[in-house]
């Protein structure tokens, strides 16, 4: 049972039965009384306070996520249709597993599978925070004093409103930093710079490889620029610019210049593992294009952020595995194997030696066999197995997906 650390100030007095009692005691009983009852309603009002705040991220996040649901079904449909046209005359086809279709075994040198940010690398070993303490004590992180965060443009409460920025340091459940931005109906997006000062007392040595950004509301905002400085001008991060996409986006900065760049679209989680940099500051570009309508025929739009972390990781010195199924048993032929790849975030930082994958098929009574065929190979059943190895170097391999390209026979 988790122990209290709140406990009422008041003992109990014994008081004989028409004995005298001296009124200090009794005064000393009603101050107790008092003391306790405004403890009691402090922390209920402030409860309050912490499930009103809920409720509004709740209710904010779910307007922006059925707006999301409503574009998904929309460009499903359009997909769907030219799948329809395609399938008959496409005759290599693709399947994708992404994380959540991947397992490990712990007997095998397991990798990491990190289901918040949809990746896998290599076992971490540790991790240093370059923007919290960690308290032994009380078991919590803790932002320190010299954390310094600007956000531009600057809040005027007036058509721009923030709550505490340092909410996205926090890592607490209920902890959000949320920029409201009251505009017209010319309005078609907004956008805001982060600038993290690395906190001194953190910084033992300013050496980083991984930084992760979990945006607010989810799957709405865009991030278009994630850059890093030692003291001088601000440099894009090559993890970002090499960070698997699909879109080549135009965009505006805060300060109106028009600029071409790879911006990650309606992120829900995304990490950056990277070869190690040093860095005192840490600049995040983002962008919300998705608005709710306000009552005076404006728009509002929210922008902001639940978690951001700055890291220095550790990985396993050797290599790491995991492992996955594909399921062909919707197809009506044979299947032949034609390619499979590993698709990396970083895909332009890693050797090619650093990855490789083992192939085998499964029998009707799951038992694997492997395939020592070269691709493309025609498999005697509808499910493979898949076997694939990490290995260390000066950047951790940062596995986006498994792709699949097979043919129907």
């Amino acid at each position: 049972m988790e122990p209290l650390n709140k406990l009422p100030s008041i003992k109990k007095k014994n008081i004989g039965y028409r004995t005298v009692t001296d009124s200090a005691q009794i005064n000393d009983l009603q101050n107790e009384a008092v003391s306790d009852i405004y403890c009691l309603f402090n922390r209920a009002n402030n409860l309050e306070k912490i499930l009103n705040e809920t409720k509004d991220i709740i209710n904010i996040e779910n307007k922006y996520l059925l707006l999301r649901l409503k574009d998904m079904e929309n460009k499903l449909a359009v997909i769907t249709d030219k799948y329809l046209n395609l399938s008959s005359t496409d005759k290599i086809k693709t399947l994708n597993l992404y994380p959540d279709d991947c397992y490990i075994e712990e007997s095998s040198s397991p990798a990491f599978i990190d289901l918040e940010n949809m990746d896998i690398t290599l076992n971490m070993n540790s991790s240093t925070s370059k923007l919290n303490i960690y308290d032994d004590n009380f078991k919590t992180s803790i932002v320190p004093e010299s954390l310094k965060v600007e956000v531009y443009p600057i809040a005027d409460n007036r058509s721009i409103f923030d709550n505490s920025v340092i909410n996205a340091f926090k890592k607490e459940s209920n902890s959000y930093w949320i920029r409201k931005v009251i505009t017209d109906n010319s309005v078609s997006e907004v956008n805001c710079t982060m600038t993290i000062t690395l906190p001194y007392s953190t910084m033992i040595l300013p050496t980083l490889n991984t930084i992760i950004i979990k945006p607010y509301p989810s799957d709405s905002v865009d991030i278009t620029n994630v850059e890093y400085s030692l003291d001088g001008d601000f440099i894009t991060l090559p993890a970002f610019q090499n960070y698997n996409r699909d879109l080549n986006l135009q965009c505006s900065t805060v300060f109106g210049d028009s600029h071409d760049t790879n911006a990650l679209n309606e992120v829900p989680s995304v990490k950056f593992n990277f070869k190690e940099l040093n860095a005192t500051k840490i600049r995040i570009s983002f962008k919300q294009k998705h608005y709710v309508n306000s009552e005076n025929g404006g728009r509002i739009f929210y922008i902001g952020a639940k978690n951001i972390e700055v890291l220095n990781c550790k990985y396993t010195d050797d290599y790491s595995i995991f492992y996955s199924k594909a399921d062909f048993s919707v197809e009506t032929g044979s299947i032949q194997l034609n390619d499979i790849n590993l698709v990396l975030n970083n895909c332009n930082e890693v050797n090619n030696n650093q990855f490789e994958t083992s192939l085998y098929y499964v029998d009707d009574n799951n038992i694997s066999h492997i395939i020592n065929d070269k691709l493309p190979c025609t498999i005697p059943t509808k499910q493979i197995l898949i076997k694939s190895k990490l290995y260390n170097g000066d950047i951790v391999p940062d596995v986006n997906r498994i792709a699949i390209k097979y043919s129907v026979l």
